[in-house]
C-alpha cells in the first residue's frame, strides 16, 4: 500500500507536457517541461485585486510579508520517496515581481532563473523559468570542494502561497510533488560539472583572477567552448572565449585575470560552457567580485 502511494505521487513529464498542482480553490501551479528548462506558471485568484493592484503598483521589496508565491525544489530527488531532496533551491515572488531565489539557503545572484508577474482585475499570475544549464553543481558551502552535484532526472517540489489581503493571513500549500524528467532531456546538462568557482585578488590594483575547474563525467571526450563574461552593474561584456577539449572522465582548470574598470558598479563574473553545437550546457551563478575603486 505504501509503495502504491509513492508510485501515485510520481509525475512523468515529456517535453511540452504540463502538470497542474492545485493548492486550494484559488491557487494553482503548472509545471511545463521544455527542452532547455522547466517552466512554472502560477495563477492566484483574488477577490480583493483592487487592493493588490494598488498596493503592489510600486515595487515592494519585502517578499517575506504580504502576498507571495513560494516554492522549494530540488533536482536531486528520489523516485521512491516524496521528500525534499538535498541540495535544494527556494524561490519567492510577490505581485510587484520582487523575485528572491536561494541555493541551499544562500542568496546569491541567479539571473538565469527568471520571474515575470502580471496583475489583472481578478487574479495575479507568475511565470518562472528554470534553465537546466543554470543549475548549480559546486558543492555548497565549500565551493572549492572536489565534490559536485549533478542535476538528476527526478525533481521534488513543495508549493505554497501566502495571502494577507483584508488583514487575514492564510497559507495554502501542496504536498511534495515528485516529477520524473526524461533521461535524454537531462543528459546534456549532466556531463560538465563546475567543480569550483572563485575570484582571487591579484597583487596588481584593479585586477582579479577568476578560477574555475570543470569536470567531464562522461565516458566520451567533451569538445566545446568556454565564455567568460564581466557584468558591470547591468552591462554584460565578453572577456574571453576559448575552445575546450576535456578528456573522458577528465578535468581542467581555467584561470582568467580580469582588469576591472574604474567604475562605480557592482562587478560579477559569469562563465558559460557550450557544446560543439553552441548550446549552453553549464552556466555558472554570477560570482561577485570586489570593486577596488568604490566602497559599497
Amino acid at each position: 500500500m505504501l509503495n502504491a502511494i509513492f508510485a501515485a505521487a510520481v509525475v512523468a513529464l515529456s517535453v511540452g507536457e504540463t502538470h497542474t498542482v492545485k493548492l486550494d480553490d484559488r491557487t494553482e501551479a503548472k509545471l511545463t517541461l521544455r527542452k532547455d528548462a522547466l517552466q512554472i506558471d502560477w495563477n492566484c485568484a483574488e477577490s480583493n485585486m483592487e487592493y493588490v493592484n494598488s498596493y503592489y503598483k510600486k515595487p515592494r521589496w519585502n517578499v517575506w510579508a504580504g502576498e507571495a508565491v513560494d516554492c522549494t525544489f530540488s533536482s536531486s530527488g528520489w523516485i521512491k520517496s516524496p521528500t525534499m531532496g538535498v541540495p535544494n533551491y527556494r524561490q519567492l515572488t510577490n505581485p510587484s515581481n520582487t523575485f528572491f531565489t536561494a541555493f541551499y539557503g544562500k542568496p546569491r545572484p541567479a539571473s538565469l532563473f527568471t520571474s515575470k508577474t502580471v496583475r489583472s482585475d481578478k487574479a495575479w499570475t507568475v511565470e518562472w523559468i528554470i534553465p537546466f544549464a543554470g543549475l548549480e553543481t559546486s558543492k555548497y558551502p565549500d565551493a572549492a570542494s572536489e565534490k559536485v552535484i549533478p542535476p538528476g532526472n527526478v525533481w521534488t517540489f513543495k508549493f505554497s502561497r501566502r495571502c494577507e489581503t483584508g488583514g487575514k493571513k492564510t497559507l495554502a500549500s501542496s504536498p511534495v510533488v515528485v516529477v520524473q524528467l526524461p533521461k535524454e532531456v537531462m543528459k546534456p546538462y549532466q556531463q560538465i560539472m563546475l567543480i569550483c568557482y572563485k575570484g582571487v585578488k591579484s597583487q596588481k590594483a584593479g585586477v582579479s583572477v577568476i578560477s574555475c575547474a570543470l569536470r567531464n563525467t562522461a565516458d566520451s571526450e567533451f569538445t566545446g567552448k568556454a565564455k567568460i563574461y564581466l557584468l558591470a552593474g547591468k552591462e554584460l561584456s565578453l572577456l574571453k572565449e576559448t575552445d575546450l577539449k576535456i578528456p573522458a572522465k577528465g578535468a581542467i582548470r581555467i584561470d582568467q585575470p580580469v582588469t576591472l574598470p574604474e567604475k562605480a558598479a557592482k562587478f560579477h563574473i559569469r562563465t558559460v560552457i557550450e557544446d560543439r553545437n553552441g548550446m549552453p550546457v553549464r552556466i555558472s551563478y554570477d560570482l561577485p567580485i570586489e570593486n577596488p575603486w568604490v566602497e559599497f
